[in-house]
């Protein structure tokens, strides 16, 4: 890693636990699985802001990403990602409208990331 990386990734460690974010990893057995989870009780901190350049550069390294947007009132990060459509969104399929958990994920315009939007427009 480079020093210019080290100080961004510094930077953003900082951001997080200023907005009381939360990060969660969990391991399953014979895989390396990553959730991380990015949240406040205040609007306006730079959550969606975060998540979406967060998962930009991970997928950008190679990773897999599957951005979700857990809000279901106004949900936007299919609009900052650039998606002018997406799926069935999340708020769908906890309604029961669809039986299909894989009809909520959407390809984006950057390799390796999809993102599952929390509700329509």
């Amino acid at each position: 890693m480079t020093m210019h990386s080290n100080l961004i990734k510094n930077r953003l460690k900082d951001k997080l636990k200023q907005h009381e974010t939360v990060g969660t990893v969990i391991q399953y057995p014979g895989h390396r699985n990553t959730v991380w989870a990015v949240g406040s009780g205040k609007g306006g901190v730079g959550k969606s802001f975060v998540t979406v350049n967060l998962s930009v550069m991970l997928a950008q390294r190679g990773n897999k990403v599957l951005m979700i947007d857990g809000d279901f009132g106004a949900a936007n990060l299919h609009t900052l990602i650039g998606c002018t459509s997406t799926s069935t969104p999340l708020s769908s399929y906890l309604k029961g409208e669809t039986d299909s958990f894989t009809e909520t994920v959407s390809k984006t315009t950057v390799p390796n990331l999809d993102i599952i939007s929390g509700a329509k427009d």
